[in-house]
This record gives structure tokens, sequence and C-alpha cells, in this order.
């Protein structure tokens, strides 16, 4: 009888040690006020809904990774092989300096030419530039040759190296071996004339040159100094 009693009593010693379940804390409810307000002078009622006065972050346009700006000047390299992507991160340049109110532009030049096309296509870019109000300077060294050389012509400001060489020649094309037909021919020798002609018109334009002086000069390969280029009218200052 005397171990029945030691041993209830120690079940409900053992019982007053076992931990209870905690009751959660009671979660008090939060007010969340929001405040609208309009950073222009458009009004806004309490009453508009929140999607009203969301926006997108405005990332501001920058220039590329090779653009350079100095002063009041854009600074842009045009060297190697000239490609479309010369053209298009140009015309970026052009783009973003007019968003941020500059409009002088200079280019170091140093290239041994490339695609016909391309080397137009950045001569109008530049053109269109200048029609905007753009001063463009060039500034040559090395070489400038075959599709560089209508894109130094068109500078306001062409300044080249007294090292400096040209070259000038027809147009040329380079394609993959392929069967082509007479009809094919024709038509790829009336685009490489219209395209000579386009190249010759634009050079005699910013030079002292005649398209039939030009014309006789492309008739094979010419290479001349920056001092030739200067008398001819396509260098306005040697340094």
């Amino acid at each position: 009888m005397k171990n029945l009693i030691v041993l209830i009593a120690s079940l409900f010693a053992l019982g007053a040690c076992v931990p209870t379940a905690m009751p959660p804390p009671s979660i008090q409810p939060q007010e969340v006020i929001l405040k609208v307000q309009s950073t222009s002078d458009a009004k806004v009622s309490v009453d508009d809904k929140i999607s009203r006065s969301m926006s997108i972050p405005y990332t501001e346009p920058e220039f590329d990774h090779q653009v350079q700006v100095i002063g009041d000047t854009v600074h842009f390299p045009i060297w190697s092989y000239i490609s479309a992507s010369d053209t298009l991160i140009l015309w970026k340049t052009i783009q973003v300096a007019k968003h941020k109110g500059l409009s002088k532009l200079y280019c170091y030049i140093n290239s041994g030419g490339g695609s016909a096309f391309d080397g137009l296509g950045i001569s109008d870019v530049i053109m269109a530039a200048q029609d905007e109000g753009f001063h463009v300077t060039m500034e040559a060294s090395g070489l400038i040759a075959s599709a560089a050389v209508p894109i130094f012509a068109v500078g306001d400001t062409r300044i080249a190296s007294r090292g400096t060489m040209f070259m000038i020649h027809q147009a040329q094309l380079f394609k993959y071996i392929s069967s082509e037909k007479q009809d094919d021919l024709i038509a790829q020798s009336r685009m490489l004339s219209l395209l000579e002609d386009r190249y010759k018109d634009l050079v005699a334009s910013r030079s002292k040159l005649t398209v039939d002086e030009l014309t006789l000069k492309m008739a094979r390969t010419t290479w001349f100094t920056a001092q030739e280029a200067f008398e001819w009218g396509l260098v306005d200052r040697l340094k």
C-alpha cells in the first residue's frame, strides 16, 4: 500500500514537469496608409486606383562604350573594317547626342575601308546630322582607303597627319562560288555602276576633283599622300 502511494505521487510529480503548449500570440490588425502624390500639375483624387500612380523607371540613354564625351564634343572612332554595325552605332550616337544637347562630333578615322554600301551609309548619317546643326570634324591618320574616303570627305573640318596614306579604286564585288545566269551578271554590273557613280559624286562634291578626274584615278587602284589629298581639296589641314 505504501509503495502504491509512492508510485501515484511520482506520476503526479512527473506530469507537472511536462511542458504544455503555449497559445499563439494574438496578431493585432495593422493599418497601412498609402499616400498618392502627383509629380505633375495633374490632380489625383483619393478614389483613384493604385495602378494609376505606378510608373516605369526612366533609363537615361547612354553612349556606346567606345564613344567618349570631352567637354561639349562627342568623340567617335572609325577604325579597322567598316561594317553595318558602325553605321548603327554612329546613328545611335547622334540620337543620344541630340538628347543631351550636344552638336559637336569629332571622328578619329584610320581604316582600310570595307563595305562600300556601309561607307556611303555612314556618310549619309553624317550629312543628315549636319543638316540638323551638327559640326563634324574628321581627323585621319594611318590609312584612309576605299569606303573610308567618302566618310572622311564629308566632314566639315578635315584634318590629316602628314603621314596618312589614301587610296581609291573601282567598285568591287566579293561573293562566294555560285552558279549565276547572264541576267544575274547584268544586274550585278548595274549595281556596281550605281554604287561607283554615287561614290564619285559624293567625293567630287567634297573636293576639287571632278567626276571625270575621279573616274580616271579609279580606273586602277590609286594611292596618294596626305599632301596630295590636301592639294586635291580632300584635306583642309595637315598636322
